[in-house]
């Protein structure tokens, strides 16, 4: 398989950057092309503190230094040869416009869309089926809606992790042995559910030794917390809380952080559906109330080899079935035998 990306988006977007460092994992960069071709795929080096150029590199991977620059005549004839025999891209009217320009509409090559965002971009998935017409060939959704299980070509998608460029993984373990923080949560203020358990913990538990950075004020980023920060904080910690964030269904990209670090999870329910989904009492803990949070914190806090046999089965599972590499394993296997 060949198959070209197209991401409009010179800023980050964790669906279609995941879904390109996924690709290039799986099918190695000499079979994955981008167009238009994304500085943010070449401009990480590993030093820079900045929110925007760490939000931009999800999509790394170690080969990204040799992607080459394809020209649309390029593209053409590769699609016209059947050397290039898929394209992925989003739903939204943008890419499918990009997708005309390149001309792809008078090829073989199948159409697949993966629709990532807090929201659904266009209308309906069926209306987006039909602007691809016969070259279309499987979407993949997050943020599922229960109308969508009737749609033969739609398969749910979450989330993933691609994070080893952001820190020292080195260093995880010996992190995870030392345990500096009670609670932690380092987040934005971008759901009511989040403002509530903050005030609560800080009620309860703010004489513990937690580490807290919530950002309450709307529409800034001064609190911004560098994911190598980020990452050795969360493994120090002994209780890492997940809460609902601003997209539909409550996913939050921590439901994936927590577990890839190794720290153990205390997650609000959320009605999203998940692919391998972490199992309660085996890979973390749910509430779905402040009473249930209050009763797990104090159950984690006073049994730390249970907390850690959990931590460390939630890591385990999260490596296994969540990260880029596996989840565009499943999307390949779904696009090339469903």
């Amino acid at each position: 398989m060949k198959a070209l990306v197209i991401d409009m988006r010179d800023g980050g977007d964790w669906s279609m950057d995941l879904l390109f460092a996924g690709l290039v994992q799986n099918l190695g960069i000499d079979n994955v092309l981008m167009y238009p071709l994304k500085d943010k795929h070449l401009q990480w080096n590993g030093l820079d503190r900045d929110w925007g150029k760490e939000r931009r590199s999800f999509g790394h991977t170690e080969e990204n230094h040799l992607i080459e620059f394809s020209s649309i005549t390029d593209i053409k004839k590769q699609a016209a040869t059947g050397e290039l025999t898929h394209v992925f891209l989003d739903e939204r009217i943008e890419s499918f416009e990009q997708y005309l320009k390149l001309g792809l509409c008078f090829t073989n090559v199948k159409v697949v869309v993966v629709a990532g965002h807090d929201e659904f971009q266009n209308r309906s998935p069926d209306y987006v089926k039909t602007l691809y017409g016969k070259n279309f060939h499987m979407m993949f959704l997050d943020n599922w809606r229960s109308e969508w299980g009737s749609l033969p070509y739609a398969r749910l998608m979450n989330l993933s992790s691609n994070w080893d460029h952001f820190w020292d993984v080195s260093k995880r373990d010996e992190l995870l042995k030392n345990k500096v923080y009670d609670i932690c949560f380092m987040g934005y203020n971008s759901h009511p559910d989040r403002n509530a358990v903050m005030s609560f913990i800080e009620k309860e538990y703010g004489h513990l030794n937690n580490h807290i950075v919530f950002e309450r004020r709307p529409g800034t980023a001064e609190a911004f917390v560098s994911h190598k920060d980020f990452f050795e904080t969360m493994a120090q910690s002994r209780i890492c809380i997940n809460l609902p964030g601003a997209a539909f269904g409550g996913r939050a990209m921590r439901f994936y952080q927590i577990p890839y670090v190794g720290s153990f999870m205390l997650s609000q329910k959320f009605p999203g559906n998940q692919l391998h989904p972490f199992v309660d009492g085996r890979d973390c803990l749910y509430f779905d109330s402040l009473q249930s949070l209050n009763e797990k914190i104090k159950l984690m806090l006073d049994a730390p080899l249970l907390r850690e046999k959990i931590a460390k089965d939630g890591h385990e599972h999260a490596m296994k079935y969540h990260t880029a590499k596996s989840r565009i394993a499943y999307v390949l296997h779904e696009v090339n035998n469903g």
